[in-house]
This record gives C-alpha cells, sequence and structure tokens, in this order.
C-alpha cells in the first residue's frame, strides 16, 4: 500500500492523533476499579465482625497505676490501666476513739494545727463535762442533806471536781502542743466543771425527770423575771412592795407548775423552796428533820414564800412546839442561834481559822448575853446618863475579854476587824423610851 499524500515520509497528520485513544482506555479503567473498591466497602461495612473482635479491649493509658479488670463470662483476665472509681468522704475516716489517732488522721488532711486543738480542746472538754455530771448523779437523795454531811459531800465533790480538772489539763497537755493552763480556750471550758450554780440547778430539780426538770426550771426562771421586773416597776412608781401583783404572778405559777407536775411532785418542789429560806448553821440534822422543818416553816411562815399558797394555816402559835416536838427541847437553843446573822458569820470564820464548832457556840454566847445585858442597862430609868454609860463601857471591856479567853487573843482581835459593828454599840448609851401618853 502506498503511502498518500499527507503522509508522506511515514509522519501522521494532526488530523488522527494517537495520544487520544490512549486518555480514554485509562479513563474507563479508573472508572471500574472506583466501582469495584466501592462494592468492597459496602460489602465490608454491611458484613458484622468476627466474634473475636466484638468487644475490643481499648487500653487507655490515664495514670501509672493499674488495675486489674475481669471480664465477665471468660476465665481470661485483662489489664486496664483505667483509675477506680471516686469514693466520698466521711467524717468516719478521719474519727478514732483514741486520741492520738484522732490528731493524726487530722493532720493527714492538712487539718490546720489551731483548728486542731480547737476540735481536741472541745472534744475532752466535753467528755470530762460528762463525767462530772456522772459523779454528782451517784449521790443518794442529794438535796435534803445538810451539817458536816452536807460539808463533807461538798468537800468530796470538790476534790473529785479537781481531780477530773487536773487529769483534763494533763490529757491535754499531752495530746497538743500548746500550755493548758494559761491557753484561754482550756481555762475557759474548765470552769464549766467547777459551776455550783450549775450543781444547785441539778439538785434543786433532781426529784423530777430531766423533761421535767428542764420545764420546772423554765418556768420557776421566767416567774422570777417577771416578779423582779413588776416589783422594780412598783417601786419606781412609788407604791412600794404590790402584793396584788406577786398574788396573781404565783396563781399564774402554779397553775402551770399543776398542769406539768403530779400533786406529790409540786408538793415536794415547794418543800425544797421553803428549805432554801431555813437558817440551820451549825444544826446537825437529817434529811427526814430538815425536810420536817421546811414543812413546819412553810406552814407558820407570815412571809410570802415562793412556793406558799394563798391560804395559811393560821399556825404561828404552834411553831415552837412543832420545831422542839421535831428536834427535841435541847436543840431548841440551836435552832435559835441558827437565826441570828451574827452566829452564822462567826461559825463561818472559827470554821475557816481551824476551831471547832463549839467554841463559835460559846463565843456567840458570849455576844448574846452582852448585848441582852447592854438593852437592860439602857431600859434601867433609875441609872443616870453618866452611870450608863460608864456600866456600858465596862461591859464592852468585859465582853472583848471574855472572847479573848474563848477564841484566843489573836483570833479574838482578828474577828473583831471583821465584826466589830456590835461591840462598839454595846457602849452606845440608847435614848431612854418615853412611855406614850395615856388616853384620856
Amino acid at each position: 500500500m502506498l503511502p498518500c499524500a499527507d503522509c508522506c515520509y511515514g509522519r501522521h497528520t494532526a488530523r488522527f492523533p494517537r495520544p487520544a485513544m490512549k486518555t480514554l482506555g485509562v479513563i474507563l479503567l479508573s472508572v471500574g476499579l472506583n466501582v469495584a473498591l466501592l462494592y468492597l466497602n459496602v460489602r465490608v461495612f454491611l458484613s458484622p465482625p468476627p466474634p473475636e473482635l466484638a468487644a475490643p479491649i481499648v487500653n487507655r493509658v490515664v495514670t501509672n497505676t493499674v488495675w486489674r479488670v475481669a471480664r465477665g463470662g471468660g476465665s481470661t483476665a485483662s489489664l486496664a490501666t483505667n483509675p477506680p472509681p471516686r469514693i466520698p468522704f466521711h467524717w468516719s475516716q478521719i474519727e478514732s476513739p483514741e486520741y492520738p489517732a484522732y490528731i493524726a488522721n487530722l493532720r493527714k488532711f492538712d487539718c490546720p494545727e489551731r483548728t486542731i486543738q480547737n476540735i481536741i480542746v472541745a472534744d475532752v472538754s466535753k467528755t470530762y463535762e460528762t463525767r462530772a455530771a456522772e459523779l454528782e448523779s451517784t449521790d443518794d437523795d442529794p438535796f435534803w442533806v445538810s451539817g458536816s454531811t452536807l460539808l463533807n459531800r461538798q468537800r468530796e465533790r470538790l476534790a473529785r471536781q479537781r481531780a477530773l480538772e487536773e487529769e483534763r489539763l494533763r490529757l491535754l497537755q499531752q495530746l497538743l502542743a500548746i500550755d493548758p493552763f494559761a491557753d484561754p480556750r482550756v481555762t475557759g471550758r474548765g470552769s464549766e466543771l467547777m459551776d455550783g450554780h450549775s450543781l444547785e440547778r441539778l439538785l434543786f430539780y433532781s426529784h423530777l425527770a430531766p423533761a421535767k426538770r428542764n420545764a420546772a426550771e423554765r418556768l420557776m426562771t421566767r416567774s422570777q423575771t417577771q416578779g423582779e421586773f413588776l416589783q422594780g416597776a412598783a417601786r419606781r412608781a412609788g407604791f412600794g412592795h404590790d402584793e396584788e401583783t406577786a398574788r396573781r404572778q404565783r396563781e399564774a405559777r402554779d397553775a402551770e407548775l399543776a398542769k406539768l407536775l403530779t400533786p406529790d411532785e409540786l408538793t415536794e418542789l415547794r418543800n425544797r423552796v421553803a428549805a432554801l429560806e431555813l437558817k440551820y448553821a451549825g444544826l446537825e440534822l437529817t434529811a427526814a428533820e430538815l425536810r420536817g422543818l421546811a414543812q413546819i416553816h412553810a406552814r407558820a411562815s407570815g412571809r410570802v414564800s415562793v412556793f406558799d399558797q394563798l391560804e395559811r394555816a393560821p399556825a404561828a402559835e404552834t411553831f415552837e412546839r412543832d420545831v422542839q416536838a421535831l428536834l427535841g427541847a435541847q436543840r431548841w437553843p440551836d435552832y435559835l442561834r441558827a437565826q441570828e446573822s451574827g452566829f452564822e458569820k462567826l461559825l463561818e470564820f472559827t470554821g475557816e481559822n481551824g476551831l471547832p464548832k463549839l467554841s463559835a457556840k460559846r463565843a456567840f454566847d458570849v455576844r448574846a448575853a452582852a448585848e441582852k445585858a447592854a438593852a437592860a442597862i439602857n431600859a434601867d430609868e433609875t441609872l443616870a446618863r453618866e452611870d450608863a454609860a460608864r456600866l456600858l463601857r465596862e461591859l464592852q471591856t468585859a465582853t472583848a475579854g471574855k472572847l479573848k479567853l474563848e477564841l484566843g487573843t489573836t483570833l479574838a482581835e482578828k474577828y473583831f476587824a471583821q465584826d466589830s459593828a456590835w461591840l462598839r454599840d454595846l457602849a452606845r448609851p440608847r435614848p431612854k423610851q418615853t412611855p406614850p401618853p395615856e388616853s384620856p
């Protein structure tokens, strides 16, 4: 075949280029491969995974602690590095029955040292307050005791409280780096153990159950506060003692107490209030005698007592007979002596200076005899004023000498320095009492 005119020398013309046929084939091949890959992807996506790959384990390194995790349904254990679940904080993680361990736990949680001290001081003090109350509750019938029995119990109570207080301070000194004797947080709490007012309340209401005890105390406190306010208002207004207001107040209080307490409880409470008004310094009374004396005073007293009822039996004329029947005729002078404030002071003075009770009785009898003699001299109308003054001075000197013999010179001088007004009054003449003119 002869070459054409356009194809001289065997060269192709631009009219039919060969590269066009090659590009078309590449395109067709690419389309086919893409279709095949798409088919494979769809098949893989729709196919279920193999059984062994259904629950793959993914290890994530979060901390340097490795925890062993057991998969359910299989015996093979695998390792994981997931952290443990957070455990909520509770105060029981810190508290301990042993104080050293308790303090160590607080410090482990970076609790400030002063806060630790406050916590331990409060906890220890509360524990010892409870122990002190338990010691007081061991006394049988603590209210109706008096005389040496009461004094001995008070001394024993103070000794127990001092021992508890010393034990508390030593414990705090061992546990904490503080001086418990100088730290106000410690000394302030310790004073509660020695609170005599709290002890008096405990003894006064000891016959009542705790719930009634608190309610009765609130009633008494409120009534006393109201009474003081009303009487103060009456005095400021110039009315003096308002008996009518006091009567209404007693009626309201007694009505509330009658709702709260049984009749026996209310009677016992009234007897205890009457006992608080008694004077029996130097008398050795049993519980039964003290209760009986309180009942006699409640019946015979002519003045308004805290719990006395409005209806009073006119028993004043039988008072001496009732007291002598209770105490005996020989103790009646002791009862009369106990009613004098001067004897109470003298009894306290002799006790503080180590003298027996008998010395106080004898010394007061010397004083009482001298005051009686001075009254007789002042009442003697036959004596001239100068003679009466001389006799009174002689009586004063003789009385001072007798007291020095009874108490000793040193203690007598000390007693005169504390209570000498009565001795000076012995030598002071009193004006004669002029009898009132007779009516026509």
